[in-house]
This record gives C-alpha cells, structure tokens and sequence, in this order.
C-alpha cells in the first residue's frame, strides 16, 4: 500500500511538473490534483479517506492554479498603419469621422531628380568643384473608401503633413510635400484624373466615381528613406463645410506707412520692407523690415534679415512696388534708382540678386508685375501695360510681345508648359518661348477680378471682390467655364493696389502691397472650416441592414417603414468604419458592445431595440406557473439560476479606437475589488469613442455580467402570448 501510495505521489509530482511547463492544461489541475488526492487517501483511509482527501486535493489545486476564466475577445479592429494595393481589396467605408488607412491605386514610380552645384572656390588657389545630388519624388493617388466630405489630417508614416482642423500651426496647412494635392470625392460626374492619364493615356483611366481619393503629385520622398510611406486620414462624411478666414498676418501698427512686397519662407515666416510715403528711397535706417512669425501673426517686429540687408536694402529704393511670382520661396524683386536697372531679383537663400537691365521702349517707371519660372523671368511693362518682355537668368532680354487685348494686364502666373496673363475678362494662355496667343478663356462673367493663381496646367484660381459688398474666389478648369467656389460675405477689398493670389493645396492665400490708398499691405489666408458632425447610430445600423440586402423605406427620421425598425437608435456616434470584409452581424456587434441595444424580429421585421427601457407589461403572480392540462405536474412559478461567483469576471478590459489620441488604440478596464472571481474578459471595439466614453462602457459591462448572474424562468398564459423578446417585464408576487 505504501508502495502504491509513492507511485501515486511520482504521479502527482510528475503531473506538476506538466502543469509548470504546460499552463495551458491547468484549467484541468484543479480536478486532477483531487482525483489524485482522492486515490491517495482511499489508499490509506478507504472511501471516507477518500472522500476527504478529495476535497483536500480540491482546495489545493483551487489554490496552485486558479480558474484564469475566459478572454473573450470580439472582432478586432483594422489595421490603420497599412496600406495595401492589392487587386480587390476592401473599400472602406466611413460613418461620421474616422481615421482609414490608404488604398495606392496609381504610382508612377520613383522619379528622380538630378541637383548639380558648383561648391568650393573660395580661400588660396580659388577653384571649384562639382557637387551632383539626386532627390525623388512620386505621382500617387489614394483611396480612402466610399465616398466622403473631405479630409481633417493626413498623416505619412507618422508624421502629419496636412491639419484642417485648426489645432495645429497654420504652416501645416500650406507647407507643400509636393507639387499640389487635389481632393477627388467620387461624385457621378467626376472626369478621370489628368494626372493618371498623362501615364496611361486619354481614355484608358478610371473615373473612380464613388471613391474618396487623394491625388499627390511630385509629392517628396526624402523624409520617407526614399519609399512610398504608408498614408491614413481622418476622413469626415457629416456636416458641412463653412469658408471663411483661417489666419491672418497684421500690417504694421502704422498706418501711414506704405509698403514694399516682402516674400514668404519655408517655415511660414513673412518678411516686408516698408517705408515712409513721403520719400520714393528706401535708405538704411530710413526704411523697415518687418518681420512676422507664426507664433506672433498679429505683431511684427522689426528685424533685419540677414540676407536682406546692406547692399540690397540700398538697391531697393524706387517707392513702387514690384508683384512676383517665383518658383524660389524665398525670393523678392524690387525696381532701383539706377537708370541702367530695371529691376532687381534677389534670390535671399544665395544672397545673391539678378539685374535687369533697361531697354529703351519700356517705359519710365519700374515695372508692376515679374514672373520667374526656372530660368526664365517675365515682365509685364511699367508705362506699356499691354507689353510683356522674356529675360533670361543673366538679365538678357529673349523677346517681346505686345497683348493685344484692349484691358490692361492684372496679373500673370506660369505653369509647366504656358505663361497666364490675367486682362480685364480674359485669361490668355502664352506660349512661353515666343509669347504667342494660344488660346483666349473668357472670364467676363466674373466682377470685379483682383488676381489669380495658377495651380496646374488645367486649373486656375481667380479672386474677386466688390469694395463694401462681398469677396469671391472662382475655379477655372480646362472647361474654361469659372466656377464658384466659395463666398465670404464679411470683408471686401479696394480694387486698387496690387494684389496677390495664391492656392495651395486647399488654401487662398490673398495678399496686397497696400501702395495705393493709404492702407497698409495684408495676408489672409482664406480655407474650409470643417464642420464635422456626429451621425445618430440608426444611420449606421439601417446602411449596414441595407448593405445585407434589407429594404428600408424612408418616410421619417428615423425611418419606420421597410424591413428595419430603428426608431431606438438615437445615440451620436462620432465615427464607424467597416475597414475589411465582414458579415452584417459582426458589423453590428461593434456597435452593441458601445451603445447596448438588441436585435429581435417582429412583425417581419429586424427591430432594433435600446437595453434599460421600462417595463412593457407586468405579470402578477396567479398568471405564472401555467400548464397545458390539469393532468400535468404544476411547475414553479419562478425557477432561478445562479452562476458560480468563479466563474464572474474579476476584470473587464476594452482596447477601442480612441479618437481624442489620432485615432491610436486606447486601454481601459474595470475591476471587481472583494470577490473570488478569476475571470478576465475583454473586448475590442473599433468605434471612435473617447477615453470617457471607453471607461462607462467597461464599468457597465461589468455591472451587467454581475447582474445577469442570476437568471430566472417561468410559463406564464397565452394573454400574455404577445410580449417579445428583448421586451423589459415586470413580475409582482405578493404572497411569500
């Protein structure tokens, strides 16, 4: 016996080592480790020893190796840092706002740019040497799912390089990636992209009608180790946009100053030269440069530049002002008080300038408008001004042509292959070589033009307004037909002055040189405001039933006609997306888990119920313990059953999307303090919720698997035969 009882005791021994190496069968230990004790004590004290011992081994393998319960994890949420370019892959779509990830579905490849600079050549000896660097960049466009009403941020890898929303620096909103980015929003007229067919040809594109993507071109690589990054974008589909102000540089504080045109860096800082109006020179210590920040747009400072100062605050010294348009941001071009110079353009990044010279036939005064477009500067005519003259980067003059158009030139732009020039109420499209007509767009219909931006070879912007009344800005694309785009009716300008226009990526950017009149010079920044809304939940649940092929009839909000019943549904959402290919119900699961409701069928119909509502019918006591016929056992009125508290949830955790934090996956859970329970439960919900929201969420979980411990049934009559699940009913027993 002795000898049986050691053999039993290598078992058990043996078996914890098991257990130890393999916690994956210790849910069975507790059993095991009684079994065992079990047999060891009938053994030595027969069936009372072994009745005992088994309980003994019980309560040991209870404390070894607690029930760890059981993880119960839901559909988990999409991966928003991948993009794919699959053939066939999911659409996305989106309700309310939400952060998706990319689809690529046209590249065209690395494209790579040659840079050659001359470095060296300075010290004993002088000589130079050849620097040859090389820099890429690619044509993309994104999908970010069905159809949308535009974009909050956009996001490349990590880093956020586009920010609607107003809670960044403003320079997040016109800083350019690359050349532009256009917004595609899928609508049923849409024309395939420009861009993708100046690859595959005309006619052999996409329209991509009812997708929401995003053309990039020349977008740059140098930040991205020279790869494609992975691109997300916080996408919104409710409410509606409103135009108006977005930021705003102050003149200086004195008015009576007029000003010369500064020029705009990299980093969004503004530098412009001003000066007394009582002198046409601009002398050192005479004139100002001021200097604006984006962290002080409303109080410019006086400081010098440092390549801006000297010498080419000396060689500025005519009181008008000259506009440019230049491919360098840091670039700015002044008329001088030498006879022999024009103009001067100074490129500030070298600290160097280029003079043009001044030719006989060009008038007296300085000129008013310059283009540089790579090595080429254009020069809308000082008295003439229906001349225009083509200079090269050594100041030599190429050619010149008069515009016979009988309105004065207002403005001019370059775009890959044409030269712009803005008259009266026409845009004339150049050939930029020999300045030859190419073709005449009529903008008459537009009042009041102040000046225009050209974005792309088939897209330009017109700013126009009424002194008093209102400011308008226009889109012109290769229709020719100006389109509205948007209307603020709270500022108006002067028609008089020069003024600037400039759209990047989404942004007016309109500016005065404020020489005339008196004013002082202005940058606004004109854009979209956002206007995102929550959807209510019974959107997202009625477009999921009818994803599944249900019918639903609107005729009230929410609708209550059809093969879904909604009416319950009244919470806001911030944000769902269904991000890859999934059945209704694990659709709708997402959503049960956030905002507690159930689905039952009644009356033919998918009727989507709230939990916690009040109670539909109450049933007294005489009604329960119904039977079929006498002849059958009368059954209890309530018959109850009761969980085991090992078998509750000790903890319940959530990992959902939280919105507050760019959409990054948040953790909260809720724990029961005094309890024997082991059980750990958790769920993962891809809604946008915040960390709020995520934290009542897990606490009523909690509370609801400790409640529905005890669960209850009962016969009730056939009167009552019309209650329906998911139906609250009350029970009212008076007697003991």
């Amino acid at each position: 016996m002795i000898s049986n009882a050691r053999r039993i005791f290598s078992v058990l021994c043996a078996l914890l080592f098991a257990l130890c190496l393999f916690p994956e069968i210790a849910e069975a230990a507790q059993l095991i480790i009684g079994v065992v004790g079990a047999g060891l004590g009938f053994l030595v004290g027969g069936p009372l020893g072994a009745a005992v011992d088994f309980m003994a081994g019980n309560l040991l393998g209870g404390l070894l190796f607690p029930p760890k319960g059981q993880n119960v994890v839901g559909p988990r949420m999409s991966d928003k840092t991948v993009q794919s370019a699959a053939y066939g892959s999911h659409i996305n779509k989106t309700w309310g706002t939400d952060r998706v990830q990319a689809e690529l579905i046209f590249s065209s490849g690395l494209k790579e740019h040659k840079h050659v600079s001359e470095v060296g050549g300075k010290g004993i000896g002088g000589g130079s040497a050849t620097s040859t660097t090389f820099t890429y960049s690619v044509d993309i466009m994104l999908s970010f799912g069905e159809h949308a009403k535009g974009f909050l941020r956009l996001w490349a890898d990590t880093k956020l390089i586009y920010d609607a929303t107003g809670t960044a620096d403003i320079k997040k909103k016109w800083l350019k990636q690359g050349k532009r980015f256009v917004v595609r929003d899928g609508n049923e007229a849409q024309l395939p992209s420009a861009l993708e067919e100046s690859y595959h040809g005309a006619g052999q594109c996409s329209a991509h009608r009812g997708l929401f993507c995003l053309e990039a071109e020349d977008f740059q690589l140098a930040d991205f180790a020279n790869r494609i990054p992975n691109f997300t974008a916080e996408i919104f589909t409710e409410g509606d946009a409103t135009f108006g102000v977005i930021g705003a540089y102050e003149a200086p504080p004195t008015t009576t100053w007029h000003s010369s045109w500064g020029f705009m860096d990299d980093l969004g800082d503004v530098w412009a030269l001003y000066f007394p109006p009582v002198t046409p020179y601009w002398y050192p210590e005479y004139s100002s440069v001021f200097h604006w920040t984006l962290a002080t747009p409303n109080d410019p400072v006086v400081e010098p530049h440092p390549l801006w100062s000297g010498e080419v605050v000396q060689s500025a010294s005519i009181a008008e002002s000259v506009a440019l348009r230049s491919d360098e941001h840091s670039a700015a071009v002044f008329g001088t008080n030498d006879s022999s110079i024009w103009m001067s353009y100074f490129r500030l990044e070298e600290g160097t300038r280029i003079d043009i010279p001044y030719v006989a036939g060009m008038g007296i005064k300085p000129p008013y408008l310059a283009v540089k477009f790579g090595e080429d500067i254009y020069v809308r005519g000082g008295d003439s001004t229906r001349h225009l003259y083509h200079f090269n980067l050594s100041g030599t003059l190429i050619n010149d042509s008069a515009i016979l158009d009988p309105n004065p030139v207002s403005d001019m732009g370059r775009s890959e292959n044409y030269l712009w020039v803005m008259t009266g109420g026409n845009i004339l499209k150049l050939d930029p070589d020999t300045l030859a007509l190419v073709a005449t767009i009529d903008i008459s219909s537009i009042v009041a033009p102040l000046a225009m931006a050209v974005v792309s070879e088939t897209e330009i912007r017109v700013v126009a307004s009424v002194s008093g009344q209102w400011t308008r800005f226009y889109k012109i694309t290769n229709e020719g037909t100006p389109v509205l785009d948007a209307v603020d009716l709270t500022t108006s300008y002067f028609g008089i002055g020069q003024y600037d226009l400039r759209y990047i990526n989404g942004m007016y950017v309109l500016s005065s040189d404020g020489s005339w009149g008196g004013f002082s010079a202005f940058i606004v920044f004109y854009g979209s405001h956002p206007a995102t809304a929550d959807i209510p939940l019974w959107k997202i649940v009625r477009d999921i039933n009818l994803r599944a092929g249900l019918d639903s009839a609107i005729t009230s909000i929410p609708p209550s006609v059809g093969d879904v019943r909604v009416n319950d549904l009244i919470d806001m959402v911030h944000g769902y997306s269904i991000t890859r290919t999934m059945p209704a119900r694990e659709a709708l699961v997402q959503l049960r888990q956030c905002y507690f409701f159930d689905c039952r069928e009644t009356d033919l119909k998918l009727d989507y119920v709230k939990r916690g509502k009040a109670a539909v019918k109450s049933l007294p006591g005489d009604d329960l313990a119904a039977r079929s016929s006498l002849t059958e056992e009368l059954p209890d009125r309530l018959t109850q059953t009761r969980i085991r508290e090992s078998e509750l949830p000790l903890r319940f955790h959530i990992i959902y999307n939280n919105w507050e934090a760019s959409y990054q996956p948040g953790h909260e859970y809720a724990p029961r303090l005094i309890t024997e329970a082991r059980k750990t439960e958790t769920i993962e919900i891809s809604v946008a919720i915040t960390s709020t929201q995520a934290r009542k969420i897990v606490d009523a979980w909690l509370a609801v698997a400790w409640l529905e411990r005890e669960t209850f049934q009962l016969k009730a009559s056939r009167k009552h035969m019309r209650i329906d699940a998911a139906d609250n009913v009350e029970v009212v027993i008076t007697e003991e």
